[in-house]
């Protein structure tokens, strides 16, 4: 438990490759760097309203995952949090998020459409690098 709530702890879940479906409760508020990395067969992930951050490599080469909506509660996305999750098609990032990371959505290879709110002022380094089929993007006028 942090601080501010109860924390799913760094590495807690990296690798558990039989793992196909999470339920995050509402008493989560945080999700640690590489806590579910490399979770091949998850695909599906349900986040509940009350978490804020996500860490680095959190869902990092989760392959098969292709059904996650971002909170609006979510502040922090950490580095590669999302990389190589190669079946998420669709996104929306939340309005209260004002960085995207490095490589967040890198190699999110069926990524095709994300929508960007006015909240976010930096997108960083290779964040959408190697999304091949991504067609569509809008951009604010906030990103500098």
């Amino acid at each position: 438990m942090n601080q501010n709530g109860i924390e799913i702890n760094d590495g807690a879940f990296r690798e558990c490759l039989q793992l196909t479906e999470i339920t995050i409760p509402s008493s989560v508020t945080s999700i640690g760097n590489s806590a579910f990395r490399g979770c091949s067969y998850l695909t599906k992930i349900e986040l509940h309203s009350q978490i804020t951050s996500i860490g680095d490599y959190a869902f990092y080469r989760c392959i098969n995952l292709s059904q996650i909506e971002l909170p609006t509660s979510i502040t922090s996305i950490g580095d590669y949090a999302f990389c190589e999750c190669q079946k998420i098609e669709q996104l929306s990032i939340p309005p209260n998020l004002t960085t995207l990371n490095n490589g967040t959505f890198s190699e999110c290879k069926s990524l095709k459409q994300i929508d960007i709110p006015e909240s976010v002022t930096t997108i960083e380094n290779f964040t959408f690098s190697e999304c091949s089929k991504l067609i569509e993007i809008k951009i604010p006028s906030s990103v500098v």
